[in-house]
């Protein structure tokens, strides 16, 4: 097996896995996810919150509460940014344009962020939200873009290496 293959097999995998995670997570109902999120928050205010084992529980209920809705739409962006992320390397093990690896990366991200948003129609509690979608489609083309630049920017860096050593 090639290099490049193995990469390309590592790569994909990651992002389907990735994929396959949000989807998992999707199918839960609200009261599943709603649970998992408040854990989840009461796990990192545990570890950044000098105070939260001194407060009392109504007021860390409280904060939990107040910070769910952000915990929540940050946990979006950061998944959807390591599957730009992934989702862009391996376009990248592929011949094609710099361009297209970029768009390709982009639109399979968001159209799975539109699937899932419409998946969640389904789910009893849960909503499909637009602004989800949005939140999505920022992490994957910071993801996505950020990959693209980094590639470009090689490139461009061993073209003009090799142009100095003709």
């Amino acid at each position: 097996m090639t290099k490049k293959l193995a990469l390309r097999v590592i790569f994909w995998g990651i992002t389907v896995g990735i994929m396959v995670i949000v989807f998992l997570n999707s199918a839960k109902d609200a009261t599943q996810s709603s649970e998992i999120s408040m854990s989840f928050t009461e796990q990192l205010f545990t570890v950044f919150v000098p105070d939260y084992g001194a407060m009392d529980e109504a007021s860390k209920l409280s904060l939990i509460t107040e910070m769910q809705f952000f915990i929540r739409k940050s946990a979006h962006f950061l998944s959807y940014f390591a599957m730009g992320l992934f989702c862009t390397l391996a376009y990248n093990t592929h011949k094609l344009r710099l361009r297209n690896k970029f768009l390709f990366s982009a639109a399979t991200c968001v159209c799975f962020s539109v699937s899932d948003e419409i998946h969640q129609l389904f789910v009893p509690g849960r909503s499909g939200e637009i602004r989800d979608v949005l939140i999505d489609a920022a992490g994957v083309l910071l993801a996505a873009l950020t990959v693209t630049a980094i590639i470009y920017l090689s490139k461009r860096r061993k073209e003009k290496k090799n142009e100095k050593g003709l």
